[in-house]
């Protein structure tokens, strides 16, 4: 029952949409990306245009709860259907999909033309319009499967239809769905859904009905006075957002019980009045991971015309059960469309010309370039695979695709990059798709390897250290490891950079289910800094580290303070041995990160203070605990020397900027020894004997010191070849060996 019990979780339509008409065509066409954006642009509408057309198909009956049951009109669902979903479908499923639906209007809403919607109605439906006003303010705090099940009941209730979610294909044309195949006259159904079979309960993956249809008008009232409820709450009305836990827990409900019975009830009124506003409630049957959807009636009433006699076919039921006859076919257990007879017709060939070859990137919009090192290290990716010749794209979520078209992050310009965003992932022709910056999900893993697209996790932190730490320290940060229950792994290659091999290769072949795990060489640019110089109106030469004929310097740390791995604490003790050893050659020290509005809102100021307030530092007032900082300014502004230490994470994009500034910086790093001061391990001694040696004659080798460490960085940059042709093999294995 564990198994049918997560399948019911997939009941509710995936994330993120934009209206998109194609009366029966693929919307996008599966060619080259600029193509494909090109193709897609022409032909998404946004909300309103998407209704108005939808509005214009003709409906025999404007308001089906009005129908008088004496009356003999003929009711007819519109032959409109509609998706709503996080990605439109691949166009190989939309062309299936196609072959059944002839002369069916085709519309997929993205969640941005959704959110539109919402809003246009908050002013003109009185009706529902709580429901508006509650989601369309707190949409990013709510999960998208809600956002979508309101707008699917809505839709069917003012305009009719048919849903589909995106991983159901219909088995024959969708006609014979929506009307009584067990009748010679073939009368249409003013609403059909589906029994899940967990229980009495609706599936709400399939669903179609007339315009205003009072079952669904029952299922929306319903809703509106959940939501009124809702803003009534304190946490969900106060001022600013409540807490995404919150939302998660208060504002989702499940209709799927209710909606049935309410299906049942009005079935059964008009069975009894011999109304034409018949209901069909079709039935649902799991095999090999696959459900399908049936008319249970009539396929007893086929096997019973088979077998002859009721007692015939009585006997023929307690030996087997009858052939079922399908309508639909629901792939819920990866939500991915299988062709027939396999998917070898989905294989092409990659191009041996690099310049053909599409290589997608996840990306997650920062607030700011330097807010963290994954942000960079797409983008230094990037940049490195076009030198190469790729055609590099960065793939974002919906919401932040969305963002990005008002504001773009500190650092970074987006003009220079081909974006597109989840929805959209499966228009571009992907050869490979590397996760990094976010996750995709487990459904879209799967579908691209469906369609032969090579899945790469692309590891760049120590994800085996930070999860201990979060599992036994309880702390809130999540737990990233991505694979689910299939023994087949999501990613065909998982690649990890040089200074988190060790302690986590073996932890991702086990836990990918990766046969190959191999290390990735590490990359930066100093594009970054550049671009943070040009908003101020300066470039990199003003940020060069100036000699002083101070004898006394500015210490400066930079550990970000949320995990061992990197922070302050190590950095602080090395400082106070030196000025232990030498206090005429330190001024004061700046531990940065230390908090981020408030002293102690980070890190446990009490326990801290334990540690620092005896020290020498300390009592001669040389320590200031300050919040972050872009390093490069504030080492312009504040400080002369940076000192680092590091446990498991050997190579840092700050020891870099440090090097490539001609700054002064000691570490421990091991991997980068002949960049800045060394030291060894946790040798702590050493380290502030090194930093006293710093402090005494880096001023007088300030200009050779800059040249060799630039000399230096230089493996590590996009532009060097050596480093382009390293990531070439990794690609050429991944393509082309058998």
């Amino acid at each position: 029952m564990g198994h049918l019990r997560n399948r019911n979780k997939r009941t509710n339509p995936n994330p993120n949409p934009t209206p998109t008409q194609s009366g029966g065509k693929m919307s996008v066409a599966d060619a080259d990306a600029d193509a494909a954006v090109a193709a897609d642009a022409a032909v998404t509408a946004d909300a309103d245009a998407a209704v108005a057309a939808d509005a214009a198909v003709p409906v025999a009956v404007a308001d089906a709860a009005v129908v008088d049951a004496t009356v003999a009109i003929q009711i007819q669902i519109p032959k409109t259907i509609f998706q709503v979903d996080g990605v439109m479908p691949p166009s190989y499923a939309k062309n299936i999909l196609d072959e059944k639906i002839h002369g069916w209007n085709y519309i997929f809403f993205k969640k941005d033309a959704i959110l539109t919607h919402f809003e246009a109605l908050c002013t003109t439906d009185d009706e529902f319009k709580c429901i508006f006003n509650f989601i369309k303010p707190k949409s990013k705090h709510i999960d998208d499967s809600v956002i979508f099940l309101f707008f699917k009941l809505h839709y069917l209730y003012t305009h009719g239809g048919v849903f589909l979610t995106t991983g159901v294909i219909p088995n024959q044309e969708l006609d014979a769905a929506i009307s009584d195949q067990s009748s010679a006259l073939a009368l249409p159904y003013s609403l059909i859904a589906v029994k899940s079979c967990l229980g009495e309960q609706l599936f709400s993956g399939i669903m179609g009905c007339v315009p205003r249809h009072p079952v669904i008008h029952k299922i929306l009232t319903k809703l509106c006075d959940h939501y009124s409820e809702l803003l009534k709450c304190e946490e969900c009305s106060r001022a600013g957002d409540p807490t995404p836990a919150h939302m998660q827990t208060h504002a989702k409900l499940n209709m799927d019980k209710e909606m049935y019975q309410l299906c049942v009830e009005h079935s059964a009124s008009t069975c009894a009045s011999a109304s034409t506003m018949q209901i069909k409630i079709y039935d649902e049957q799991i095999a090999n991971d696959v459900a399908t959807i049936y008319d249970a009636s009539l396929n007893a009433l086929n096997a019973l015309n088979d077998s002859g006699s009721q007692q015939q076919q009585q006997q023929q039921q307690q030996q087997q059960s009858p052939a079922l006859t399908p309508l639909f076919t629901h792939y819920f257990k990866d939500s991915v469309i299988k062709m027939t007879p396999n998917n070898a017709g989905l294989k092409q060939p990659v191009p041996k010309n690099v310049s053909e070859i599409n290589i997608g990137l996840t990306f997650s919009v920062p607030s700011h370039m330097f807010c963290n090192g994954i942000n960079q290290n797409v983008i230094y990716l990037y940049e490195l695979l076009s030198n190469i010749g790729y055609r590099a794209h960065l793939i974002v979520t919906n919401d932040d695709y969305e963002k990005i078209k008002v504001s773009t992050p500190a650092g970074w310009e987006k003009q220079n990059y081909n974006i597109i965003s989840n929805c959209d992932i499966y228009t571009v022709n992907f050869h490979a798709v590397i996760v990094v910056g976010v996750q995709l999900s487990t459904t879209i893993l799967r579908q691209l390897q469906y369609m032969h697209v090579k899945t790469i996790a692309y590891v760049c932190g120590n994800e085996y250290l930070m999860h201990s730490e979060s599992i036994l320290y309880k702390l809130k940060q999540s737990v990233g490891i991505q694979h689910d229950a299939f023994p087949k792994s999501l990613f065909d290659e998982t690649w990890i950079v040089p200074q988190n091999f060790p302690m986590n290769e073996t932890y991702y072949k086990t836990l990918h289910r990766c046969k190959k795990v191999i290390e990735a060489p590490f990359i930066w640019s100093p594009k970054g800094m550049e671009s943070i110089a040009a908003q101020s109106g300066l470039t990199l030469n003003d940020y060069i580290y100036r000699p002083s004929s101070r004898v006394a310097k500015k210490m400066a740390t930079f550990d970000p303070n949320i995990s061992v791995l990197k922070w302050f604490m190590p950095s602080f003790v090395l400082c106070e041995r030196a000025y232990q050893l030498a206090p005429q050659f330190i001024d004061r020290i700046y531990l940065t990160n230390a908090f981020y509005q408030t002293i102690g809102d980070t890190l446990e100021a009490n326990k801290m203070e334990a540690i620092v307030k005896n020290t020498n530092l300390f009592l001669d007032k040389r320590v200031f605990f300050e919040k972050r900082f872009i390093t490069l300014e504030f080492m312009k502004t504040h400080a002369d020397v940076a000192v680092f230490h590091q446990w498991g994470n050997p190579l840092n994009y700050v020891y870099l900027e440090m090097a490539w500034l001609g700054y002064p910086f000691v570490h421990n790093a091991n991997l980068c020894p002949d960049l800045g001061y060394y030291y060894e391990d946790y040798n702590l001694e050493q380290g502030a004997e090194v930093l006293l040696r710093a402090i005494m004659k880096h001023d007088s080798v300030a200009g050779e010191y800059l040249r060799i460490n630039r000399e230096r960085v230089d493996r590590y940059l996009p532009t060097n070849a050596a480093l382009q042709q390293k990531y070439k093999k990794m690609f050429d294995d991944l393509f082309y060996e058998p």
